[in-house]
């Protein structure tokens, strides 16, 4: 899977693409909560959009790393 996370003003898109499965989720949910931290210190994002358009496929495993 490929990961792209962009900061647009004060939000943060998260792209995705290919196959979200147990062996990608583990450095997403990685990033996400690198992404989540920050949001807690910084007055910015205010706003995370998940771009999912382009995954083919999501697992059980990778749809957790979104709860």
């Amino acid at each position: 899977m490929k990961t792209e996370i962009k900061k647009i003003g004060d939000t943060i898109v998260v792209s995705m693409d290919g196959k979200l499965d147990f062996g990608s989720s583990i450095p997403l949910r990685e990033d996400l909560g690198k992404i989540l931290k920050q949001s807690q210190t910084d007055s910015v994002p205010k706003k995370i959009i998940l771009n999912l358009e382009k995954l083919e496929f999501v697992g059980s495993s990778g749809i957790s790393s979104f709860v």
